[in-house]
Order: structure tokens, then C-alpha cells, then sequence
């Protein structure tokens, strides 16, 4: 059996990724486990992530008490008592007070939850049925490049070089949240918006990203940015970006592979 090592690869613009060797071997023993058939999937993409052990073996969530929200929250470099608050608010209104005093939420509650109520369908669409859909990570990436209308966002397309500067950033975040809302349960989506605009900014981009020089002429200025492919390996493998898998590591809660065999 041929053995593919991970490779961490920096590109001119200072995005760190692994090779697309390893990213394709990586792709080829997930969908062999059968992550990407995985149902019943949570709808928030980071707890979900976390919370299954198909991709690193054991959850980068192991419990949801307060300590270990505690330690995750940290390790993602997020402020453990705001990642408690929305925890303990993620699932029915009415179980708010009973979280907060046992110290614990109930990850099964969060797809008919407070927040995803408030939400009322502005969001992505990638995992809102309860399973990765990979025409809504299409028209999420559509929507950002219109050059590629029709284009399969899938492992074929981004093991190729037409994706290896393909970015989520910043600039992006007007045809997102245009493709959002066009999601939404109807035209009065409330506070949906907002909540799904602070969770593509704050949390994809923000936790996810990485900070990026763009113009050569510019090396100091740089923007917030995410691949397409990591993007797409977060939401259909469960497998964090390179920054956040060290992250994780280096706190005790995952084990990155060093090498993969096919």
C-alpha cells in the first residue's frame, strides 16, 4: 500500500495548507470511512467538526461540560465564556437557565435550537438538511466566483491548480450573505442576517482563516482568508485547516496524522 506523509506547504501569499497530495490521499481514506454520508449532522459546522471522531480518531470535543468547552474554546483561540454562553443558548429557549446551572448543553438540541430558530434559514445550506450537500457548497462558491457557474466544487476540481488561490476573504462577504439570505424560511427573516453575517466573519473567517498578502507590491498589507479547499474539507471531511489542526493538537485534543496509506 502506497504511504502519502503530510506536508505543510506555504504558497507566495503565506496561506499554509497541506500538499494535495496528501489533501487527496486524506479525501480518498474519509470518503472510505463514509464521513461525507454521514446524517444526522449538527448544523453548526465547528460543533460538528468537533464533535465526531470519523476524521482524527477522538472528538476535538471530547465533552460538552464546561470544561471542556473551556479547553476548546481556548485552543481555538476564542473566549471560553462567550463560546459557554452561546453553548449553553443553542438549544430550546426554555433549557437556557437549566445549561447554565448544570454546566453542560445538549449537542442533539441544537438543529431545533434557540439560535437556529432565530436564525430562520439564513445560512449556508451546506449542512441544513442534516447531511453535507455539496450543490449548496456549489452555489456558496457560485456565488462568490460567477466564473465558475456550473463548476463541481468537489475533490476533482480543488486537487487542481484552478483552486490553489481560490479564497473566501473578507471581500467575499456581500455575495455571501446575498446567498444566505436567499436561503432564509421567508422574506421576514428577523435577526438572521445579522447572526449569519457575525458566524461567516467572526467564526469561518476569523477562527478559520488565515491572514494572507495579496499584492506583492503590498507585503505588509494583508487580508483575512480562507481556501475553497479547506472550506470545502471543513464542511464535507470534518478536517480542520492547518493553524487550527496545531492548535488542537498542541492542547491534547486531536492526533493529526502524519502520513496516510491507500
Amino acid at each position: 500500500m502506497p504511504i502519502v506523509t503530510r506536508k505543510v506547504e506555504t504558497n507566495t501569499e503565506g496561506y499554509r495548507e497541506v500538499s494535495v497530495e496528501f489533501r487527496a490521499a486524506r479525501a480518498t481514506k474519509l470518503n472510505a470511512r463514509g464521513v461525507p454520508r454521514r446524517t444526522g449532522r449538527i448544523r453548526c459546522p465547528m460543533l460538528d467538526a468537533s464533535r465526531t471522531e470519523l476524521s482524527y480518531g477522538h472528538k476535538a470535543l471530547p465533552r460538552t461540560d464546561k470544561q471542556a468547552l473551556a479547553r476548546w474554546a481556548r485552543a481555538l483561540g476564542l473566549g471560553p465564556g462567550s463560546v459557554k454562553s452561546i453553548a449553553y443558548l443553542s438549544g430550546p429557549w426554555y433549557m437556557g437557565l437549566y445549561n447554565v446551572v448544570r454546566g453542560d448543553f445538549d449537542e442533539d438540541r441544537v438543529n431545533a435550537g434557540l439560535i437556529v430558530r432565530l436564525k430562520r434559514g439564513v445560512d449556508t445550506g451546506i449542512l441544513s438538511t442534516g447531511h453535507f450537500d455539496q450543490l449548496a457548497l456549489n452555489k456558496l462558491v457560485w456565488s462568490i466566483q460567477p466564473s465558475l457557474n456550473g463548476t463541481m466544487i468537489d475533490d476533482t476540481f480543488l486537487h487542481g491548480p484552478t483552486a490553489a488561490r481560490l479564497y473566501v476573504n473578507n471581500d467575499s462577504m456581500p455575495a455571501i450573505m446575498a446567498h444566505n439570505i436567499m436561503n432564509a424560511e421567508s422574506p421576514r427573516s428577523g435577526v438572521g442576517p445579522t447572526m449569519s453575517k457575525f458566524e461567516m466573519r467572526q467564526l469561518l473567517l476569523g477562527v478559520l482563516g488565515q491572514d494572507i498578502a495579496r499584492d506583492p507590491a503590498r507585503p505588509g498589507k494583508t487580508t483575512r482568508a480562507l481556501s475553497v479547499r479547506d472550506m470545502h474539507d471543513f464542511y464535507k471531511y470534518c478536517v480542520f485547516p492547518v493553524p487550527i489542526e496545531e492548535s488542537l493538537q498542541a492542547a491534547g485534543l486531536i492526533d493529526v496524522p502524519v502520513a496516510i496509506e491507500i
